[in-house]
């Protein structure tokens, strides 16, 4: 009994031993690495200074999760989940505008939405389409590319407003750029979908004239 009893606080004391080591090596320096079980990077407790011939070996605890950009900035998650919505809406805006996708370029709006494009203003999702669909000859001569950058956005509630430049890249056997400018933008969602329900362009060095609509 007694060498029982003698046992038991010998392994006692070692598992002391082996969390004091684990919180030591904690408050050292960490590395970053990839984990492959988790598939994600992780921050193990490991020390440039580790000495891996200790009989005790490498603490058997767990990796511990890098800390997510929400719970390091204090930002709510959805919010961040939404902005992320918002700008893969932005990209479907670009490609299907630029690829002469009339109707995907169409679904990107509210069906009440307000289009400004240096003045030339639009109403409804046909209205926009229309649109879509004049620029449709012009595309056919100098193919171009929308890029949209520097997107701030502010997301309250199913509202929400954007802020970013845009470049109209040439894309043919020349390319280069032919335009810059700002768009700023209210969006909506709606059934659980993002959609842009005020969109106003202005082209920086001057108006530009949209391609007449009438049929």
């Amino acid at each position: 009994m007694v060498s029982g009893g003698r046992h038991r606080t010998e392994r006692t004391e070692t598992a002391i031993s082996n969390s004091r080591l684990a919180r030591s090596r904690i408050s050292g320096n960490e590395g970053l690495l990839w984990s492959a079980d988790l598939g994600q990077a992780v921050c193990r407790a490991e020390p440039a200074f580790w000495d891996r011939s200790h009989p005790i070996g490498p603490p058997r605890s767990p990796p511990r999760r890098l800390p997510s950009m929400a719970q390091t900035a204090g930002y709510p998650m959805s919010k961040l989940e939404d902005a992320e919505e918002i700008r893969q809406l932005y990209a479907r805006y670009c490609h299907a505008g630029d690829s002469g996708d009339c109707d995907a370029f169409a679904q990107c709006f509210t069906e009440d939405a307000v289009t400004d494009a240096n003045g030339d203003v639009f109403k409804g999702r046909e209205a926009i389409r229309k649109t879509c669909e004049a620029y449709r000859p012009v595309y056919a001569t100098t193919p171009m590319r929308h890029v949209i950058a520097n997107i701030l956005i502010s997301v309250e509630g199913d509202e929400a407003e954007a802020t970013s430049y845009y470049l109209l890249l040439r894309a043919d056997n020349e390319p280069g750029l032919l335009r810059t400018g700002t768009y700023r933008d209210r969006l909506r969602r709606v059934d659980g979908s993002w959609y842009l329900s005020e969109h106003v362009a202005r082209s920086d060095g001057g108006r530009l004239t949209a391609p007449s609509t009438d049929e």
